[in-house]
């Protein structure tokens, strides 16, 4: 008994039955050993089968009769040699989108090769649903091999391995990734007056259809030129977060979309218009680090105390710019501190020059408001006030702020000019006459 792909291969474990002429059954169980073979002797002559029952393990049973004859006067056994085929495997494989799992992708072809690089199955496509099956592969080591991507996708060139295991009876499955064929937009950024005229340094965010930031920071080059690549199909919207120097932002979202297997870059244009001055405050708390105070209202005087414009308020980065100023000397007066911080109505000079470049930068810092705590001490069981009881103003995290705070006449410590925060007062020394409650 060999293996039918490799007759140096020899295979234990078949088991036969010997069949006489007539129908009867002789002999059986008779099983091949480790060389392969079986012996069958003490048998009269005539006409035989002889008749596979079992196949060796990780082999397809071959149940075709073999017939043989024991002639009269036969002194040589009669050599006969049967070839079994492996158990062959089927696989499946799954495409889909690799950034997106459960996207499933029609339209991939493949081959498979094995082993020695030889072609076994050629131009087998993935359905509806992303999937293709191969079968009746003989166990051994094989891949896949991507000879045309679905549409809109990058050709995969890796191979993906798989193996067809002895007596595998399962399909196996692999899964295959395709990236998603990008596409590319290029912005030109130009004068609203003068669409010659190209701006650099233009700043933008880009967006995706929700409004949820993919990209910031991108910014125009010497030739007012914008390229974003690598951008998968879909809807998009670009934000200018800043304008070129000299120019007034413009906010306003530009869609776009990139189509499915989008080759051309996508060209759009953007205008800005030319301002005439800008001054951008920025509002700040005293904390360190402390970032932009929204809220902030402002009233903007020109150098003779007259009013220019009201009611100017800081956006959530704690911002407020204030653009077509012409040239000269202003006062910006703060009419609202933003919630939680005093107000400041300290005028602050401003001077936008002429012909100005770029936006005037000015900052402004307001303090904290403030607040107070007022702590009574009594006497546990009547409530009677109790003075001379000493403590500790701490904050939340135990660190001592100030210390040997006594309650007055009036059972009283007033502490004072305290930021926002948490605090903890702890007593450390009782009135006399009481225990000391350290809570």
């Amino acid at each position: 008994k060999v293996d039918a792909s490799n007759q140096e291969l020899k295979l234990e474990g078949a088991e036969f039955k010997v069949v006489f002429e007539s129908g009867e059954t002789l002999q059986e169980g008779l099983t091949t050993g480790e060389d392969g073979k079986v012996t069958i002797s003490e048998l009269k002559p005539g006409n035989y089968q002889l008749i596979e029952t079992k196949a060796p393990e990780f082999y397809e049973l071959d149940t075709t009769p073999i017939d043989f004859t024991i002639a009269k006067g036969q002194t040589v056994a009669v050599p006969l040699s049967v070839s079994n085929t492996l158990i062959s495997g089927d696989v499946e494989l799954t495409k889909v989108d690799s950034d997106e799992s459960s996207l499933t992708l029609k339209g991939a072809v493949f081959q498979v090769l094995d082993s020695k690089n030889n072609i076994v199955k050629e131009n087998v496509e993935t359905d509806e649903t992303g999937k293709l099956t191969v079968t009746d592969l003989p166990p051994g080591e094989y891949q896949f091999e991507e000879t045309k991507a679905p549409f809109g996708y990058l050709l995969e060139s890796e191979a993906i391995p798989f193996t067809i295991a002895k007596g595998q009876k399962n399909i196996l499955k692999v899964t295959a990734e395709n990236v998603i064929q990008p596409g590319s937009i290029k912005l030109l950024k130009v004068d609203k007056d003068d669409a010659s005229r190209t701006l650099e340094g233009a700043e933008y965010s880009l967006l995706n259809e929700d409004g949820d930031v993919l990209q910031e920071n991108l910014v125009t080059d010497e030739n007012g030129e914008l390229l974003i690549s690598e951008l998968r199909p879909g809807n998009y919207q670009l934000q200018e977060t800043k304008a070129p120097m000299g120019y007034q932002l413009d906010e306003t979202l530009i869609p776009f979309t990139i189509e499915v297997g989008q080759e051309e870059v996508l060209d759009l244009t953007h205008e800005n218009n030319q301002i005439s001055g800008m001054i951008e405050l920025t509002k700040l708390g005293e904390q360190e680090d402390a970032e932009g105070l929204a809220g902030t209202e402002f009233k903007l005087l020109d150098e003779e105390g007259v009013l220019v414009e009201e009611g100017l308020m800081t956006d959530e980065s704690g911002k407020v710019s204030i653009d077509n100023l012409k040239p000269g000397d202003y006062q910006l007066v703060e009419t609202k501190a933003s919630f939680g911080y005093v107000l400041d109505e300290t005028p602050l000079s401003v001077n936008v020059p002429f012909d100005p470049q770029e936006p005037v930068v000015v900052e402004m810092t307001n303090k904290l408001q403030t607040g107070s705590v007022e702590l009574t001490k009594r006497d546990y069981d009547d409530e009677t006030i109790i003075e001379g009881a000493t403590f500790s103003l701490r904050d939340r995290d135990g660190n001592v702020l100030q210390e040997k705070l006594l309650t007055n006449e009036e059972g009283i410590i007033l502490a004072e000019d305290l930021k926002p925060g948490e605090y903890q007062f702890v007593e450390t020394e009782p009135a006399l006459g009481y225990d000391l409650n350290a809570t």
